[in-house]
């Protein structure tokens, strides 16, 4: 309504396209199975603030979190298929999860509109860097040979365990940090860009994986499947009917571990801005 009302024209044409754009957007993700129905229309919606606010400069990295998140999230299958018990969500994201992964990023993008300044999309960057590193890491540590190990006590851990960490983790968590810090060469002025800020993207995500291990290791709700005696992040394990509750908090699920990781990466950002 803001835009609509006192923005320039070529604002207002770019909230438009931005629309439009993000109902395909929307159907195909739905339709190939990358997101429920919900979770469709809430990345519509993040995508028409996102692009509509800040266009191609910030689409594009999400974009990237978008397409390798998935592709990654398909790899795999039949071997994915063991932890289905043990992880709250799959593969198809549903909008809880879009908005924890997206709504750090879509703040950032707001801000800059009013304030258009290069930390501000650097820490843009760093929120879609985190979230990819953590998603990376979830989905192709679990091709380790060897068991993870608990970030908090080292010891080992059955492979899905939330706070569990090993190498090809921890490798993937840095790999999809480093793929979303390399657009800056994209969009930053070359006067602007130094490998310190690519650096420090790269870093700062992959540092806020580690936040996502350690919280879900030592606070997100865990429960025991009265059926299965499994271990599991899931609450419920009939539509009204609780697991027990074995350790941490039940309000503190997936979704809210996500977020709270993310939320660091900015300021794990700002922090190695100051040192280098």
């Amino acid at each position: 309504m803001y835009i609509f009302l006192n923005g320039q024209i070529d604002i207002q044409n770019q909230f438009i396209a931005a629309t439009f754009l993000a109902i395909i957007f929307a159907i195909a993700a739905y339709k190939f199975k990358f997101l429920t129905l919900d979770g469709s229309i809430g990345a519509a919606l993040m995508a028409i603030l996102i692009f509509g606010f800040g266009s191609w400069k910030f689409t594009v990295p999400l974009l990237i979190f978008f397409t390798s998140a998935n592709a990654v999230g398909k790899t795999g299958k039949n071997l994915k298929k063991q932890f289905e018990l043990m992880f709250e969500k799959s593969s198809m994201r549903d909008a809880r999860q879009v908005f924890a992964n997206g709504s750090i990023a879509v703040t950032w993008v707001v801000i800059y509109y009013f304030y258009e300044v290069d930390l501000v999309y650097f820490l843009y960057l760093s929120s879609i860097a985190a979230a990819n590193s953590d998603t990376w890491a979830t989905e192709l540590g679990v091709f380790s040979k060897s068991k993870p190990r608990l970030i908090t006590s080292f010891k080992e851990v059955e492979k899905g365990t939330s706070g569990g960490i090993s190498l090809i983790g921890s490798m993937a968590a840095f790999c999809g940090s480093l793929l979303i810090s390399l657009t800056v060469f994209i969009f930053v002025k070359n006067e602007v860009l130094n490998f310190n800020i690519l650096l420090s993207i790269t870093v700062a995500g992959f540092l806020a994986s580690f936040v996502d291990s350690f919280l879900g290791a030592s606070f997100q709700g865990q429960y025991r499947d009265p059926q299965t005696k499994q271990i599991t992040e899931k609450a419920f394990f009939d539509l009204n009917k609780k697991n027990k509750l074995i350790s941490g908090y039940r309000w503190l699920n997936n979704d809210r571990v996500n977020f709270l990781s993310i939320l660091t990466a900015p300021l794990f950002y700002y922090l190695l801005s100051l040192t280098f």
